[in-house]
């Protein structure tokens, strides 16, 4: 509600407040009028029972979750305890995965606390730098991930987990259709890959086991990082990658 000093505001709540800007001061009662010249801005979100959601990477999701000291851990416990108008804050300097689920409750804010970088709010369901999920396939240098991944849309190995980070290694991404691309035995080139919208499989072309050639693969799915139905949501201060 913004209010114009000098005008005549009607009743709320029949209640008076006093309004401080710089050095002036307005005392608002219900229908009255005030003469001071200023303009204030006045916004209400706070709504009964909210609350501030804290999360850690060193948090323990059998934690309330709701001081400094009993953080929770993970995106996915809370997206099922986070209510209306809450505020849910990540520790900055942390490294979250998960997709943030603001779909179904009005108002929430998400952001950061503490110092340091933003916190990072990593899309890609796990690292996928492990040997045993995959296998050779049929054909020379063509890997398969014995995992199922939806959709991928971007690969990501060894993140150097800087801002502006754009000389890292990507992969490059094959299409159906695309330069006489056919199936998965057309994958030719070092880390080109193809991700089978279908059947949820993925293969790229790597010299080795990719598991073993890298520390650290991020691949990116299908889905939203911040999955907003809801109304009112604040996004604010997080590093959101792999989307």
């Amino acid at each position: 509600v913004e209010m114009q000093c000098g005008s005549s505001i009607a009743a709320v709540n029949q209640a008076a407040y006093r309004i401080m800007a710089g050095d002036a001061e307005c005392i608002i009662a219900g229908g009255a009028e005030f003469i001071p010249t200023v303009s204030v801005l006045l916004t209400a979100q706070w709504k009964s029972g909210s609350n501030k959601i804290y999360i850690d990477t060193t948090g323990d999701d059998a934690n309330d979750g709701l001081t400094k000291e009993t953080p929770i851990a993970t995106i996915s416990h809370m997206n099922e305890i986070v209510k209306p108008y809450d505020t849910v804050l990540f520790e900055r300097g942390g490294h979250f995965r998960g997709q943030i689920d603001a779909s179904t409750k009005d108002g929430v804010t998400y952001a950061a606390y503490g110092e340091g970088i933003k916190p990072i709010i990593n899309c890609s369901p796990r690292n996928y730098a492990d040997a045993s999920i995959w296998e050779k396939t049929e054909y020379e240098n063509i890997w398969h991930c014995t995992e199922k991944v939806k959709n991928v849309g971007v690969i990501h190995f060894d993140p150097t987990w800087y801002y502006g980070g754009y000389d890292d290694l990507w992969g490059k991404m094959r299409h159906i259709g695309m330069r006489g691309f056919k199936t998965y035995a057309d994958l030719k080139e070092d880390l080109e890959f193809y991700s089978d919208y279908n059947t949820q499989d993925l293969y790229l072309y790597s010299v080795e086991n990719p598991g073993e050639r890298f520390i650290d693969i991020e691949c990116a799915v299908a889905g939203n990082a911040v999955q907003v139905d809801a109304t009112g949501i604040t996004v604010d201060n997080l590093w959101i990658t792999h989307t």
